[in-house]
């Protein structure tokens, strides 16, 4: 195992230790100061914890060689990975939303806002502590497990920012002769946070579904064709046909060139084809060994 591998399962281990500690916290402090927003917090932790845990597994899967069963070996188990984990995170913030609004609409909820904030101002440090590590290893490993894993960080981040200067609002309110609505500041609180949080999911399912439908990156899709026309121009081929996907790290890439009796290449040796294989594949600056790259040479339109 690689050196950035060992260090992403690493980041990944520690990230499951934090959840696991804001699970425990979440929950017990939720359920002992009957506190929604901390139960809610308490409970996208525990959803979280078995996300990670899962994706601790997936990098482990995706560093593995193809073998029999998966001849192209496990790099698109990020991207499932991903998605199933933005799905997560939206379906709990629609969950929380309709409890939120459920509490406004029954009357708030009666909490003791200064033992709240035993609970909100250690954890949202730890929130921010992780979100900044883990955004810092997924830019030096380049590893999207990292990097969405630290969004959901970044949820409970705002999350427990949130929750503090509510909080804080609620136990000066108290003091106030608008200490009535003090009550409702735990429902409302739920409310507005799922609503807010709902984007970061949503910009992980946009970006990782497309990569499971192996819909075609759209920058690198005209990169290869730019590079396969400009370094075919001078063997006069007919024609060009490419096909990207990209699946976690890895991209799959197919060139077919169309070739006929005027072209150089034509009667070409094996030798020189995967001399011009070699070009294609460094002007591209991708390593084949990190990346399927297939360049095919034929004289039948039919196998473009």
């Amino acid at each position: 195992m690689s050196v950035a591998a060992r260090a992403e399962q690493r980041a990944l281990k520690l990230s499951l230790a934090g959840t696991i500690f804001m699970a425990v916290m979440g929950i017990g402090f939720g359920l002992y100061l009957n506190i929604q927003a901390i139960l809610l917090d308490g409970f996208f932790s525990l959803l979280s914890m078995g996300m990670t845990g899962l994706s601790v597994f997936t990098a482990y899967l995706i560093q593995r060689p193809e073998d029999r069963r998966f001849q192209f070996g496990y790099a698109h188990l990020e991207p499932l990975m991903n998605s199933i984990n933005g799905i997560v995170i939206l379906a709990v913030c629609a969950y929380s939303f309709t409890n939120g609004i459920a509490g406004l609409l029954a009357g708030g909820n009666n909490v003791s806002f200064n033992l709240a904030l035993f609970y909100a101002i250690p954890v949202t440090v730890l929130c921010l502590v992780m979100y900044f590590y883990e955004s810092l290893m997924a830019k030096q490993l380049d590893s999207e497990l990292v990097h969405v894993d630290s969004k959901e960080w970044l949820v409970d981040a705002i999350l427990t920012i949130t929750l503090t200067l509510g909080f804080l609002l609620g136990y000066y309110l108290e003091k106030t002769p608008y200490a009535h609505l003090a009550p409702y500041l735990d429902p409302a609180m739920v409310t507005l946070l799922s609503a807010f949080a709902v984007v970061i999911p949503y910009r992980v399912l946009r970006r990782n579904l497309g990569e499971v439908l192996l819909v075609a990156p759209p920058e690198m899709a005209g990169k290869i064709r730019k590079v396969a026309y400009s370094e075919m121009k001078p063997y006069r081929v007919q024609q060009i046909s490419t096909h990207v996907a990209k699946m976690g790290r890895r991209y799959d890439i197919e060139i077919n060139i169309l070739l006929d009796e005027q072209s150089p290449l034509y009667d070409a040796t094996l030798e020189r084809l995967d001399e011009v294989r070699h070009q294609i594949s460094n002007r591209l600056k991708l390593d084949p060994a990190d990346h399927w790259i297939s360049i095919s040479f034929t004289q039948d339109p039919d196998w473009l």
